[in-house]
Order: structure tokens, then sequence, then C-alpha cells
């Protein structure tokens, strides 16, 4: 009877650990599943910053046109003295013309 009582206290043994097992591997499923859930706001977010600066990149290359041809041709009528003043003074007062 010992071995018998033995067998059967080792198969509750058993029993209890894989109920165990089975609850761990719940346990980290369900972990898992929220991990991979946290990162997709975070993959969203890196895209939605990859948009706009991809925005902010076109709006600085749409900003750098050239200047229009009435500018070029009053800055093409002035000497070197005359633009360095014209930018001087365009430094100091910059919201006029």
């Amino acid at each position: 009877m010992d071995a018998a009582s033995e067998l059967v206290r080792a198969n509750k043994k058993l029993d209890r650990l894989e109920v165990l097992r089975d609850g761990a591997e719940e346990r980290y499923t369900g972990e898992r599943e929220k991990l991979e859930q946290q990162e997709t706001p975070i993959e969203s977010m890196l895209m939605s910053l990859k948009r706009n600066i991809e925005e902010v990149n076109q709006d600085v290359k749409r900003l750098k046109v050239q200047p229009s041809g009435a500018l070029l041709a009053f800055f093409g009528t002035l000497t070197k003295r005359e633009k360095g003043e014209a930018v001087i003074q365009k430094m100091k007062f910059p919201f006029q013309l």
C-alpha cells in the first residue's frame, strides 16, 4: 500500500503542477497580448511623426523657391555696398520692405 499511496500522492502533485503550469501559460499569454496591443499606439505615433516630418520637409522645399523676377532685377541694379546696406536695413527692420 505504501507504493500505491506514494503513486496517488505523486499523481495529485502532478495534477496541481499541471494546473499551475496552465495558469502561468494563460497569464503569460494575457501579458503578451497586452504588450502587443501597447506596441500598436507607439508604432502609429512613430508613423504620424514620420508623416509630419515629411510634410515639414516638403514645406521647407516649397519655401526655398527662387525670388521673383522683380526682386532679382532690383538687386541686380544695386552695387555690393548697396546690397549689403539693404540686407542690414532688412535685418534691423524686418517688417518693412
